[in-house]
């Protein structure tokens, strides 16, 4: 951690603390009578006679379509504590996701008798087009593919993912029905702050509304995702002067190897009324003799017993915000947010690589694409956000 952010809040028990396609391993046979044996150098799907059919016990389960996937590893010999961590790096939305379209692949192959674990590629390519057909977005069916491809080998050998013809529908998909960003334009921040600023002074505010008015602030002024914000832990909450900036230990959606999640960092502004760091501070005030033992996580329950808020909370927060401040929440969602903060700044010349480092993108692409809306002008990327009001 840098000099520059000084002293620990008094609020952080912990130590100093600092930011810092699954290749699967080669398949294992099981000869009956003898140990597992794992095969020496061949990648990929094993031999059609060693992979047995849906039939027995790798029969899907109808309530969880991913332990499908776990039946597919411990069925080929490969250990429980092995099985753990195949299973393990897959993310918990990620599993979601697959789980459902892994359920209506064998709920497809059941129908029409073919073998799920290693179909012909006809019967992947009707599955994808049936997908279509049915509305589905490009997106949806490579999650589909992705979905498939942790597990299915195709009656050749070849991996799904891989199959030429695999690739070339989705191709065909992809310049059919080509996805397009959520929104065409994005509300104005300034409506919003127009009313964050009536919000005052802090000290006035019920803790309902000085909840409300801290996770919007933190939202606008960082650019990052609900997530991220619901994250944020006193316990890695560094304080220098009138800035505050939070490590984010925990995983994230851009979490990977090699990668440092993004600090959240927390300067004031020259307007009270608006300044995140006069909100937090009041807050972390308010909210002192409400956490309980080891409660650290910075945003609570504004009604008893203050318990620390799940993601969904945070994200209904955010939408209740929004109608107040009179933004229609039929159109625009809560992380609509990320993409009014990151135009505000793109608008007001902010540099593009200080945005992609407040933001965790890794390229301008996904920015350029999905987030970057017309809107206001300024300087520094909080005071960007903040400053025309």
């Amino acid at each position: 951690m840098s000099a520059e952010i000084g002293k620990r809040s008094d609020f952080s028990t912990v130590g100093s603390s600092r930011l810092a396609d699954t290749g699967l391993v080669a398949p294992a046979t099981k000869p009956s009578g003898g140990k597992s044996i794992t095969a020496p150098t061949r990648q990929g799907p094993p031999h059609p006679s060693t992979i047995r059919d849906s039939t027995s016990s790798t029969k899907p389960n109808e309530t969880d379509g991913m332990s499908v996937v776990r039946q597919y590893y411990e069925t080929r010999g490969v250990s429980k504590s092995a099985v753990g961590l195949l299973m393990a790096s897959w993310r918990g939305g990620t599993k979601k996701q697959y789980s459902g379209y892994i359920k209506k692949w064998t709920a497809f192959c059941l129908k029409r008798k073919v073998n799920h674990l290693q179909p012909p590629v006809v019967a992947v390519l009707d599955f994808f087009s049936e997908l279509f057909d049915k509305g589905l977005t490009y997106s949806a069916i490579n999650c589909a593919r992705s979905a498939l491809s942790s597990y299915v080998h195709l009656d050749d050998g070849s991996a799904v993912g891989q199959n030429p013809l695999v690739c070339r529908l989705l191709k065909g998909v992809f310049q059919s029905r080509p996805p397009k960003p959520k929104y065409t334009e994005v509300w104005d921040v300034q409506v919003v702050l127009t009313y964050l600023a009536t919000l005052h002074p802090v000290e006035s505010l019920t803790l309902k509304q000085l909840t409300s008015k801290l996770v919007m602030l933190l939202l606008l002024v960082s650019g990052q995702r609900g997530q991220t914000i619901h994250l944020l832990d006193i316990n890695h909450m560094f304080v220098s002067d009138d800035k505050y900036t939070f490590v984010i230990p925990n995983h994230l959606k851009q979490s990977k190897p090699g990668v440092s999640n993004p600090q959240v960092v927390l300067e004031s502004f020259e307007r009270p009324c608006i300044c995140v760091v006069t909100t937090l501070k009041e807050y972390l005030v308010r909210t002192k003799a409400l956490r309980g033992s080891g409660q650290s996580q910075l945003l609570l329950s504004y009604v008893k017993p203050y318990k620390p808020v799940s993601r969904d909370t945070v994200t209904r927060w955010v939408r209740c915000t929004l109608a107040l401040a009179g933004i229609d929440i039929t159109k625009y969602s809560a992380h609509s947010t990320r993409a009014a903060s990151v135009s505000a700044a793109s608008r007001a010349n902010v540099n593009i690589d200080d945005i992609l480092q407040i933001a965790g993108w890794s390229s301008e692409c996904c920015f350029a694409r999905f987030y970057n809306k017309p809107i206001a002008k300024v300087s520094s990327y909080a005071s960007s956000v903040l400053s025309p009001l």
